[in-house]
């Protein structure tokens, strides 16, 4: 927690040691450890913060010579401050999708603080979130968390299920269609034995709403869900496992569907095309696109959501007025079907229309 919290502050002493020296564009920086020195933090915040600027193209490195400006910050001026917390879930959001939720907000002239919090209420974290004016959360959110973050009576998205009732305004995929449409195409088509690699119900509680969506749609379809042939990605040997998976089960499903994470996991078993020869493969993804090389392989068929959650989510905050976040009468929901399947989006919005 402390580590997130001074990546924050190294942000904004970057920017202000940027501000105060007046540096223009393609100005060089102080040295890193330099820099650690003058704005009094230590390596690893100020690495980080570093790292952030130059991905968001404000600052541009160059190999052996140094950091230098890439564009003045004049013109990053921001209005609004979004926090995103993050309960018991270190690793979401990162990468790309980072980097999407930054963006997204940025039009919006918003500003973006990441906060990762444990279970138990953390008075720094909610000091410095009590200075934004809209709040993301997301991941094993309790009621703790849940009412202090309300507390501040600004707009708030949930990004995902709890495994309660939050009153939160929502934004998550629809999960339950997305697995009856796999059902009945192929159903359709002939097929009637079905195979699943889900997420462990450990890793988030949008993985523990997938896994039970799955069921749901299965028993709704007539569709067996056997415990052999229904399993969820183990967090050790996960490589070796999808192996085994595939080579005990393979004459006893006629369809896989499976997640991106799983598919590039079996991928690394160089037998894995005979494993899974002449079966379709249905790859569920809850949102953005698959990689290229997907699109080449035989019998792929991949489900993708229309947008992002964290776009959605950002839409929601700046574009419904206070008064329907703050009864949590909105709820999205999204889902997308290509390669022959249906398409399908729906954006709910109960009790009332703005």
């Amino acid at each position: 927690m402390t580590r997130v919290l001074k990546y924050n502050e190294a942000k904004q002493k970057i920017i202000q040691y940027i501000n105060d020296n007046q540096l223009r564009v393609n100005d060089k920086l102080p040295p890193e450890q330099e820099l650690c020195s003058l704005l009094g933090m230590s390596n690893m915040p100020v690495r980080q913060a570093l790292g952030e600027l130059q991905t968001c193209g404000v600052l541009r490195k160059v190999k052996g010579v140094g950091t230098f400006l890439a564009k003045n910050f004049e013109h990053e001026k921001y209005t609004s401050k979004t926090a995103f917390l993050s309960v018991n879930h270190l690793n979401y959001p990162a990468g790309s999708v980072r980097e999407e939720l930054i963006s997204a907000l940025k039009k919006r002239g918003s500003e973006c603080l990441f906060f990762y919090s444990g279970n138990a209420l953390d008075a720094d974290i909610l000091e410095q979130m009590g200075r934004c004016d809209r709040f993301i959360v997301s991941g094993f959110l309790n009621p703790e968390w849940v009412t202090a973050v309300k507390s501040f009576g600004k707009p708030i998205v949930q990004l995902g299920v709890a495994s309660f009732e939050t009153g939160l305004c929502k934004v998550s995929f629809d999960y339950v269609n997305i697995f009856e449409t796999i059902f009945r195409y192929f159903q359709g088509e002939g097929y009637s034995r079905f195979a699943a690699i889900l997420p462990h119900p450990e890793t988030t509680c949008e993985a523990s709403h997938i896994i039970k969506c799955y069921h749901t749609a299965a028993a709704g379809c007539g569709v067996e869900a056997p415990l052999g042939l229904v399993q969820s990605l183990p967090d050790k040997f996960p490589i070796a496992w999808c192996s085994e998976f595939l080579r005990r089960n393979r004459q006893e499903f006629e369809v896989l569907i499976t997640s991106p994470i799983a598919l590039n996991l079996m991928m690394f078993d160089r037998h894995w095309g005979s494993l899974t020869k002449g079966k379709p493969l249905v790859v569920y993804v809850g949102g953005g696109v698959l990689p290229e090389e997907f699109d080449s392989l035989p019998d792929m068929y991949r489900m993708v959501g229309e947008g992002s959650m964290l776009s959605k989510a950002v839409s929601i905050l700046f574009d419904y007025p206070h008064s329907f976040l703050e009864h949590g009468v909105i709820e999205m929901q999204t889902s997308f079907l290509s390669r022959n399947l249906s398409y399908k989006t729906s954006i709910d919005i109960m009790n009332e229309t703005p």
